[in-house]
């Protein structure tokens, strides 16, 4: 014979109740709003359901606790544990050094601060020997004479770079338009020598200069101990940047004083 259990179910309960409750519905008042509110009442969780979510919270809890501390351990595997760890037996340890210094360096810093103090004292000693003119004793006119003299050497530094580049630009165009001279007159030269050289006569003046020939009935002779300069009629090559610029009254000095060269 099967054993019976104690346990009963809410849900027999239930229907056995209902079962009572409508028997004696009519004899006793208010018992259908009881009724009704027991069916609208939500079922209690079975103690097998209990059990079930009890044992699901503390899978989950267990769940939770394994990967925080696989994300801990990897935590402190790539940037090093906040919690000292414990030696390990054989392992190197690190070195505690005692806040002191040695002999040497003793000696080091105390040269440095010496080097440091002579070169304070050192500047000190030449800032203390210069002394500003005070401005509120010299007279306006001096005051004035001096700010004059100052916005007018300002002026002169600011403007030199400009001035020389202006002053070398001309000497240069002086130069070229000296060489372009040179040039038209070598020209010039050859044009004449050419037209002197397509006419009889300046054959044959060509040949007694240059080469001592003469004709018939005359006698060619050689003097000695008389120096007779001639001009020649031959114009050298004028080689560019070979010719000067020329000297001006303006020239001797600033060609010095804004470094120009010839």
């Amino acid at each position: 014979m099967p054993k019976q259990s104690n346990i009963v179910s809410f849900e027999d309960a239930r229907r056995s109740a209902r079962r009572r409750n409508g028997a004696s519905s009519a004899a006793v008042p208010g018992t259908s709003r009881l009724t009704s509110a027991i069916e609208d009442a939500p079922p209690e969780p079975q103690p097998s359901q209990q059990l079930t979510t009890s044992l699901g919270s503390r899978h989950e809890q267990a769940k939770r606790r394994r990967n925080k501390a696989r994300a801990s351990r990897k935590f402190d595997a790539a940037y090093g544990s906040s919690t000292p760890s414990a030696p390990v037996e054989g392992a190197p340890r690190a070195a505690v050094y005692e806040g002191k210094m040695g002999a040497r360096h003793r000696k080091a810093a105390a040269a440095l601060q010496s080097g440091a103090a002579s070169v304070q004292s050192f500047a000190t000693g030449v800032m203390g020997s210069i002394h500003l003119p005070d401005f509120k004793r010299m007279p306006r006119k001096t005051i004035r004479t001096l700010l004059t003299i100052g916005c007018v050497f300002m002026l002169c530094f600011m403007m030199y770079t400009p001035a020389q580049q202006y002053y070398k630009q001309m000497r240069e165009r002086d130069r070229l338009a000296a060489e372009y001279e040179a040039v038209l007159d070598r020209n010039d030269a050859l044009a004449a020598s050419v037209d002197s050289l397509q006419s009889h006569s300046g054959i044959e003046d060509k040949a007694h200069s240059e080469y001592g020939m003469v004709k018939e009935g005359e006698q060619a002779g050689s003097v000695s101990g008389i120096d007779v300069v001639g001009d020649s009629d031959f114009t050298a090559n004028v080689v560019p940047g070979g010719v000067p610029a020329p000297d001006t009254w303006y020239s001797g000095f600033l060609d010095v004083f804004f470094l120009y060269a010839r």
